[in-house]
C-alpha cells in the first residue's frame, strides 16, 4: 500500500469522528434520538477502525494520538451537551 494512503486511513476516521460530533448535538437538540444514536454509533465505531488501521499499517504518531484524544473528547462533549440541552440527561442518570 502506498505510504500516503497508509497515513490517510486512520487520519480520515479520526476526522470523521470530529465532524460527526456536532451532527450528534444537532440531532439530539432536535429530538431525533434514533438518528443521533446511529451517528454516535458511527463515531464510536470509527474510533475502533482508526485504531485498527493505525496498528495494522504501523503509522502511530504523537500527532495521531493527540488527534484521537481530541476526536474522542469532542464526540463525548457534544453528546453530553446535546443530552443536557435537550433535557434528556436527567432521565439517563
Amino acid at each position: 500500500m502506498k505510504k500516503k494512503i497508509k497515513y490517510f486511513v486512520p487520519f480520515f476516521f479520526n476526522w470523521l469522528r470530529v465532524v460527526i460530533s456536532p451532527v450528534v448535538f444537532y440531532l439530539l437538540i432536535n429530538e431525533r434520538i434514533v438518528l443521533a444514536f446511529i451517528a454516535y454509533g458511527v463515531g464510536a465505531l470509527s474510533d475502533k477502525v482508526d485504531g485498527y488501521f493505525a496498528r495494522k499499517f504501523k503509522v502511530m504518531s504523537e500527532f495521531g494520538s493527540n488527534l484521537d484524544t481530541f476526536a474522542d473528547t469532542t464526540l463525548h462533549f457534544f453528546t453530553f451537551l446535546g443530552l443536557w440541552y435537550a433535557n434528556m440527561l436527567s432521565s439517563i442518570l
